[in-house]
């Protein structure tokens, strides 16, 4: 699987393998390679995925913590009408004059 994932091949010229652009003595050398360009990417996506529950944390956390007042403020309005559904995060804005929402 990773031989063809990482376009392993053997290099007739060389006599050796080749894999993401670098040769390697034997097959097992390459595929060592591909399984440490495997690993690195599997923890690059775990790392990723680390970091957008972060910031879905921090933005929960600083929503949680938005007041009314907070929410005109950021809006710039004084007249907004303000409810925060029971089964969805965060808060709907409707202004009453226009019905323009918006999603916190």
């Amino acid at each position: 699987m990773l031989g063809k994932k990482y376009e392993i091949s053997r290099n007739e010229l060389f006599d050796q393998f080749e894999c993401d652009g670098k040769l390697f003595e034997s097959l097992d050398d390459a595929l060592k390679y591909a399984d440490e360009l495997e690993t690195k990417a599997v923890e690059a996506e775990i790392e990723a995925e680390m970091q957008r529950a972060e910031r879905a944390v921090q933005a929960e956390k600083y929503l949680s913590e938005m007041t009314f007042k907070d929410m005109q403020k950021k809006l710039g309005k004084k007249y907004i009408w303000v409810t925060m559904p029971i089964l969805k995060n965060g808060y709907k804005i409707e202004e009453h004059a226009s019905g323009k929402k918006q999603y916190f």
